[in-house]
């Protein structure tokens, strides 16, 4: 077994010590460009990002910024990689939250989701990505384990309260909610469309997809 870096000789010890701090220097500073970017994408879209660009925004130079993330198709993955990851983090967090049943556990993800769409940033970041997969074969892959996980993370919870139904139809019925919450984002927030009608929309949504699962075949 290794020795703890306080049981190493001095200069060993020394070294051990600076590349763990290097190490948590270099992390936080992956993750102030990785914000950097997303940040860039939202105020002044894909067309508009350069490395000079975000590298300014963190304050460093553009060689530096290369060090972590040589191109921009570089940057632009880990960027977005890490926008699933969070929000990925989060669902998973609700999910795993104590509930009394399936049912109020799909309630408050279908909550979360329907909040997601509020954020004009998150909507803007997404939107981004989707446009971008349409090029780029390495950020469709993302989206579409993203997709793949979700939806079966769906599929598990309509297993438990329609235990009835077959795998096939609880993936089906898991691909059926999550494209009903995300087909919704038009009809949230600031710039939404049709807000004459939209208030109320979110119940009506929850109401509509614990419908589905209850009825589907």
């Amino acid at each position: 077994m290794d020795a703890p870096a306080d049981d190493l000789p001095a200069t060993l010890g020394d070294r051990v010590r600076g590349d763990a701090a290097a190490t948590r220097k270099g992390t936080r500073r992956a993750a102030q460009i990785l914000q950097a970017a997303l940040d860039a994408v939202v105020e002044t879209g894909y067309n508009d990002l350069t490395l000079e660009a975000v590298a300014r925004r963190v304050g460093i130079s553009k060689g530096n910024l290369q060090y972590y993330y040589p191109t921009r198709s570089d940057l632009l993955q880990a960027a977005f990689a890490e926008q699933i990851e969070a929000h990925k983090r989060t669902w998973q967090d609700i999910h795993d939250a104590p509930a009394p049943d399936a049912r109020t556990r799909l309630r408050s993800l279908i909550a979360f989701e329907l909040a997601a769409n509020r954020d004009p940033r998150f909507v803007a970041q997404v939107r981004e990505r989707w446009s971008l997969a349409e090029r780029d074969r390495e950020l469709r892959r993302l989206s579409n384990t993203w997709h793949r996980w979700v939806t079966g993370r769906y599929a598990v919870i309509v297993g438990a309260l329609r235990p009835d139904l077959d795998s096939r139809a609880c993936r089906q019925v898991g691909i059926m909610i999550y494209a009903m919450l995300i087909g919704s984002t038009p009809y949230f927030g600031p710039d939404r469309a049709l807000p004459s009608v939209s208030r109320g929309l979110d119940q009506r949504i929850e109401d509509a997809i614990l419908r589905m699962v209850e009825t589907a075949a």
